[in-house]
């Protein structure tokens, strides 16, 4: 065979092998690398670059095996007998900065272009990042503590008055809100904990950090707090018979759980309250304990009183404010006080009011057995219910005169904003206030939960979409 053929045969391969993107030669060739390097090395190099491209990825294999393992931290599959991948592994791993800036890669051989590469990918991707502050008008306002704010939503709690305390606080003070990936949605995923990927992402947007969050979510904490970083967290409690008479109703389960022809379906379903539990039906899993299942107790620990004193006190550390709905207007001085916010800012007239179709009498023998079914919550809410107290008397003495001129005022602005000789009807399972006069201050106090999330959603994709124009 003449040098000719050898020569042609070669540069096949190499061909074959570039445009495949397999590297196979350093597998089986290596002292033909420095080769491929001298004559070929931009490429390699644009190869790795490349593949930086996709944070928390790592080339696994030798230069001939490019499978990546997204999101792990565990080594790559090893080849049996493979004495040179650990070296070859090395090369190719990188990780992210920790200070989220760009990217590092370890003992490459081909340093001097990769850093170059890198150096325009880490200022392509601060390109891609949304500054929050060159798009919101907002732009000059303080980091402050107030304006980070991680509301645990709980089910039936009055959670939807105090998520419209919020969004009418961010709303008016243009701060950003993670909101749920779902374009209609209202809520996160109500089963499942809450996860980072949970939330809608704008394009162009990698890992943005967010003010508030408010919408019903089960409590994950560190999920959440990557969310929204060094975040104040409140949520609320109501008294487990009146929330568990008020899931029931709202969510329908007489019929739900075929009830329709029980005089009393609440008491029916405590009957059997086991059969009825162990039902698959939408909401079924707040139908025991409901305020703690919330808070991330699962099923199958609801009968284990360790775990639930051990919950309880992993949530007394965790929340800076646990509000009851008992003592709605306590709770608010109290708020207003941790954030340091004005009296306006915590106004509020009650929405998502249950209808009276959705309500059932309870006496006193049922009431026990409701607290005796759902005693796990009953012992979160005593806990909470005494810490509260507490607060208020650490308030100190203007807690009463706070209070009471707090209420004067908030009586004021329902007696301006709502025409008590109107309701609106339109959802049969809740009754709501009509506005008297079209004042931004009644509008926005008269603004239902879901309003208030479909006009943050819009106004959002707009700020991010104007930015993406510049």
């Amino acid at each position: 065979m003449n040098i000719w053929k050898v020569l042609f045969i070669f540069s096949s391969v190499v061909i074959i092998a570039y445009v495949n993107q397999q590297w196979i030669l350093p597998t089986y060739c290596p002292s033909i690398l420095q080769f491929l390097k001298s004559s070929f090395g931009y490429a390699a190099n644009q190869e790795v670059v490349s593949n930086l491209r996709r944070p928390g990825k790592i080339l696994a294999g030798n230069l001939g095996d490019r499978k990546t393992m997204e999101g792990s931290d565990r080594p790559p599959t090893r080849a049996k007998n493979d004495s040179n991948l650990d070296k070859q592994l090395q090369a190719y791993q990188y990780d992210r900065k920790a200070d989220g800036t760009g990217y590092e890669v370890k003992e490459v051989d081909i340093n001097v272009h990769v850093k170059t590469n890198l150096e325009q990918l880490e200022e392509e991707e601060r390109q891609s990042l949304i500054n929050v502050k060159e798009i919101l008008p907002s732009a000059t306002r303080p980091d402050l503590a107030q304006d980070r704010i991680v509301f645990m939503k709980t089910h039936r709690t009055s959670s939807g008055t105090m998520a419209c305390i919020l969004k009418r606080y961010g709303y008016n003070h243009e701060l950003l809100f993670a909101l749920p990936k779902e374009l209609r949605a209202n809520n996160f995923l109500q089963t499942v904990k809450f996860k980072r990927e949970f939330v809608y992402q704008y394009p162009g947007v990698i890992n943005q950090k967010y003010n508030i969050l408010a919408n019903n979510a089960r409590y994950n904490r560190k999920e959440m707090a990557f969310v929204i970083p060094k975040a104040t967290f409140i949520t609320m409690l109501r008294r487990p018979e009146e929330q568990f008479e008020s899931v029931f109703g709202y969510h329908n389960m007489t019929s739900k759980l075929n009830l329709a022809k029980s005089p009393n379906p609440i008491a029916s379903f405590l009957e059997r309250a086991d059969y009825y539990y162990g039902q698959e039906i939408p909401y079924s899993d707040f139908l025991k304990n409901g305020q703690l299942f919330d808070f991330g107790l699962n099923r199958e620990s609801m009968g284990n009183n360790a775990n639930i004193v051990e919950m309880i006190k992993s949530l007394e550390a965790e929340f800076d404010l646990v509000m009851i709905r008992e003592y709605f207007d306590e709770s608010l001085i109290l708020l207003k006080k941790i954030l340091d916010w004005k009296l306006d800012d915590i106004l509020y007239i009650s929405t998502n009011i249950r209808s009276d179709i959705n309500r059932f009498e309870i006496d006193q023998p049922l009431r026990e057995k409701i607290a005796q079914w759902n005693s796990g919550d009953v012992e979160l809410y005593e806990h909470f219910n005494k810490t509260l107290w507490w607060r208020i008397e650490q308030y100190g003495s203007k807690f009463k005169d706070d209070l009471a001129t707090f209420r004067a005022k908030n009586q004021e602005v329902f007696e301006r904003c709502v025409d008590t000789r109107k309701s609106d009807a339109s959802d049969r399972r809740q009754t709501k206030f009509v506005a008297r006069d079209s004042s931004k201050l009644c509008q926005d106090l008269l603004r239902s939960d879901e309003e208030y999330t479909s006009s943050i959603r819009e106004r959002q994709k707009e700020l991010f979409r104007r930015k993406q124009r510049k």
